[in-house]
């Protein structure tokens, strides 16, 4: 959320999930994939992310 706050982007927390306008969805995608290896300390670590669309 803080992330978005500085891209200037509305993000609502949903369990283990954001949700976000469809024009940032590839953004929130990255940061999540980061977000999640980086508390993983591992590149190898297999990390997916589903983009669910309305």
């Amino acid at each position: 959320m803080l992330e978005g706050i500085k891209e200037n982007s509305v993000c609502l927390p949903v369990h283990h999930a954001i949700a976000v306008q469809q024009q940032h969805q590839d953004w929130a995608k990255e940061l999540m994939l980061g977000t999640w290896q980086g508390h993983l300390n591992c590149d190898r670590a297999k990390v997916k992310v589903k983009v669910d669309l309305p």
